[in-house]
């Protein structure tokens, strides 16, 4: 029988320019640095970055396969510019994950912890915090009651589904800025949860979805009314 192979310890690689760049473009969208609908010019940013064209177009394909930039053949990237029906879309995806996870939360204790470390975290921002460290901690609890599935392909879908959850949420922000009021959501469904009431739970969490999906759904659409409209 051949000998396994050995592994030797090596020094790890630094970051990618590639990932470097993709990192920064992320952060500039989902903060909102970057608008919907902004260029994405190749040019332009291998300018201010300091990088090659091939860097750029593989950073942009990947947030393209993020979700968080829009390749148009013969016109370039952009910035997405979410729809009422992208945010239906999400949402449709997201109650089915979550609503299962809230059940099997309700009836299996020992799954419960990181949920309850999330909701206190996001208890404990402090009033002045940031309007983007409150849609983070918002979205961890959530994150926190799916990844306690244990199931690695459920994990991976919410992983890639909150992207662009992240994205929609620049529509709330003023909803968000109140996160009393959210984390106090938060602390209802949990509280359910931790009873082992999983209908109340279930409950509590899709009113909670239906609510942030009719705010943000109807952010856009407000925002399409005023927009001008396309050549």
């Amino acid at each position: 029988m051949a000998s396994a192979t050995r592994l030797h310890a090596t020094p790890l690689q630094r970051v990618s320019t590639v990932e470097a760049l993709t990192t920064a473009l992320r952060d500039r969208v989902l903060d909102g640095t970057l608008a919907a609908d902004t260029p994405l010019r190749e040019a332009e940013l291998c300018e201010v970055f300091g990088v090659s064209r091939h860097t750029v177009r593989t950073a942009l394909r990947a947030l393209g396969h993020e979700g968080l930039a829009r390749l148009e053949p013969n016109r370039g990237a952009f910035v997405p510019e979410l729809t009422a029906d992208d945010v239906a879309d999400l949402f449709r995806l997201r109650s089915a994950l979550e609503l299962t996870a809230v059940r099997t939360l309700a009836e299996e204790p020992r799954r419960r912890a990181a949920a309850r470390r999330a909701a206190q975290a996001l208890q404990a921002i402090p009033e002045d915090a940031s309007w983007t460290a409150v849609r983070d901690a918002d979205l961890a609890f959530h994150r926190a009651l799916v990844d306690a599935l244990a199931s690695p392909r459920v994990t991976r879908t919410y992983a890639a589904l909150m992207t662009e959850l992240r994205l929609s949420f620049l529509q709330l922000q003023q909803e968000l800025e109140d996160h009393r009021d959210v984390a106090r959501q938060h602390t209802e469904i949990l509280d359910a949860i931790e009873s082992g009431d999983a209908g109340e739970a279930a409950r509590l969490l899709q009113a909670h979805l239906d609510e942030a999906r009719e705010n943000i759904a109807g952010a856009y659409r407000s925002r399409a009314r005023r927009a001008p409209a396309r050549r």
